[in-house]
């Protein structure tokens, strides 16, 4: 059977252009992308993590709200970041006093009424508080009515200008990784030790678009426009040696990433898109195995291959790493908590190299670049 990151059949999350657009604008007036992401979610699972995803509205007076976008289900995560967007027109009336809601749930059925998962919690807001906040980020608390307890979840809304909205252009990025064993002990083996191995990781990759958020403010500002930098666009499958043939004898392969230019790099083949190599857990609490940065432009000039290299996630208290300075308490622990998995990690010179990518371009036909990535572990990482 085989796993996705989602911790079901599903398969992969690819962040994509609908062609629907909330509050249609003039060529010449901005759109912006929002993502979303949860945090310190209620847990409303006896076995297991919720198991949430988000659902927007446009609120008008006198009407019921509607709904324009139900994000993807992440699996057994309380602080889910989602890869589906919602792409809005900015610049018209009728966008600038937009009110919008959004909810969260915890998927417990099949089905898509919302009526038969769990509420965790909703926030409404006015478009234009993001638009005007210095890192394009809005922080809202989540409200949940009936909770027996307070609610300490929150949400981040995360806007980024398009530079061309109507960039039709794709990229096709299909991925290899060298398969990762596993120590005896159940836990995944990391950078820096060779204890006693056997059978093969479950692993699956992110990629993550550059929000380049405006470099305003302070040190704790900067700070956390460092972590809130990336938005995921691409989850993977979740794949071993026990689910797929191998590539070679060694490598997993996965299945083609297919994306709007847009998603990928903001129709900007320089600027950098950030590649996570993930250990799967059913609870979880994946662990960051290997990160690296690659653009489409450097692969295009280094033809038939450019080398990348792969680096160990920076660990938490590193220089340029430590969350002091951004805020205390629940807030502080949040930001912590996300460099610890999915998303949260940071490049730096200080890292550790621990593998390198191979990125091969092969060519462009029809408007779709093509992309290959093969992922590679030094020896000193446990591998087949």
């Amino acid at each position: 059977m085989m796993l996705v990151a989602e911790g079901r059949r599903e398969g992969s999350s690819t962040r994509s252009s609908t062609g629907v657009r909330l509050f249609e604008c003039a060529r010449t007036d901005g759109v912006v992308q929002l993502s979303f992401a949860a945090h310190n979610l209620p847990n409303s699972d006896a076995l297991s993590l919720s198991d949430p995803f988000c659902v927007i509205y446009k609120v008008s007076n006198g009407t019921e709200p509607v709904e324009v976008c139900r994000t993807e289900t992440v699996w057994n995560d309380l602080n889910p970041r989602w890869v589906t967007s919602l792409d809005v027109g900015t610049g018209g009336v009728e966008s600038e006093n937009a009110l919008l809601r959004l909810e969260v749930y915890d998927r417990d059925a099949k089905s898509e009424l919302l009526g038969k998962q769990d509420f965790l919690g909703g926030v409404t807001f006015r478009l234009k508080e993001v638009l005007a906040s210095p890192l394009l980020r809005m922080r809202f608390k989540l409200v949940q009515p009936d909770a027996k307890k307070e609610n300490k979840a929150w949400v981040s809304v995360m806007a980024t200008k398009l530079n061309y909205p109507d960039d039709a252009r794709m990229a096709k990025i299909t991925t290899r990784v060298a398969v990762v064993r596993k120590k005896t002990t159940s836990s995944f083996l990391l950078p820096g030790g060779l204890s006693k191995l056997s059978g093969s990781a479950p692993i699956f990759f992110v990629l993550y678009t550059d929000r380049v958020p405006p470099e305003q403010g302070g040190a704790g500002v900067k700070e956390e426009a460092e972590v809130y930098k990336w938005v995921p666009v691409h989850r993977s499958e979740v794949l071993s040696s026990h689910d797929t043939a191998l590539v070679n004898g060694k490598y997993v392969r996965f299945g083609s990433a297919r994306m709007n230019m847009q998603a990928l790099n903001n129709s900007d083949i320089g600027k950098k898109v950030k590649l996570e190599v993930m250990v799967f857990d059913r609870q979880g609490g994946h662990e960051c195995v290997g990160v690296a940065a690659f653009d489409v432009k450097t692969a295009m000039d280094n033809t038939p291959v450019s080398r990348i290299e792969l680096v160990a996630p920076a660990p938490e208290n590193a220089p340029g790493v430590t969350s002091r300075g951004i805020a205390s308490g629940d807030r502080q622990k949040s930001v912590s908590r996300m460099r610890r998995h999915s998303g949260g990690t940071v490049l730096t010179a200080k890292t550790e190299k621990v593998g390198q990518v191979k990125v091969a371009y092969d060519g462009a036909k029809d408007g779709v670049f093509s992309l290959q990535l093969q992922v590679d572990f030094d020896s000193d990482v446990a591998r087949i």
